[in-house]
């Protein structure tokens, strides 16, 4: 299971400009992938990976797998299932920007983990980028979980604090979200 955190500012980015890919690379077998889609389950895309191989699987627009909004919870989990042991990497790119990450599986997921970012600000920074008019990238520290068991429970203690739109969290003061896979 993964998931997808937004990349750039969505007031200037639409989704034929972003590019989300997953990397699938084999080990010593030829690998069958089938790749999943929570927020449109008739979307469902199967790759064979050859064996010390790597494939890139473009994931289409109409898969609405992007996070959107600011401390909810969407339906936009993405699953991956293979015959063979994988590696599996995301890239998430828009002009003059690229996110990328190493999807851990199930089997090796545990119950802590610390968010490593950057300090973020009160206020987002705003940069324009040279050479690309009308694009605006906002500078936030970014966080998703993705529950791969329904009822799944969260606590979050922030370590610095949270006001981004809706979302209001104060420093060292715990809250609980609940996801379903």
């Amino acid at each position: 299971f993964l998931v997808f955190q937004e990349n750039a500012d969505p007031v200037t980015a639409s989704s034929s400009n972003l590019d989300l890919v997953l990397f699938v690379s084999a080990g010593p077998a030829n690998a069958e992938v089938r790749v999943e889609f929570a927020g449109d389950p008739a979307s469902v895309i199967e790759r064979p990976v050859a064996q010390n191989a790597l494939e890139a699987i473009e994931i289409p627009d109409t898969a609405l797998v992007t996070i959107t909004t600011n401390d909810g919870v969407e339906t936009k989990g993405v699953r991956v299932l293979s015959d063979q042991p994988i590696s599996l990497y995301g890239l998430n790119r828009y002009q003059a920007t690229t996110d990328g990450f190493t999807a851990i599986p199930v089997d090796a997921l545990g119950l802590h983990y610390i968010v490593v970012t950057y300090e973020d600000q009160d206020e987002p920074s705003t940069q324009r980028l040279p050479g690309f008019p009308g694009v605006r990238i906002e500078s936030r520290a970014q966080l998703a979980v993705l529950a791969v068991e329904d009822g799944t429970r969260v606590e979050i203690t922030p370590t610095a604090n949270i006001n981004h739109g809706s979302a209001n969290r104060a420093i060292g003061v715990p809250y609980e979200i609940v996801l379903n896979r």
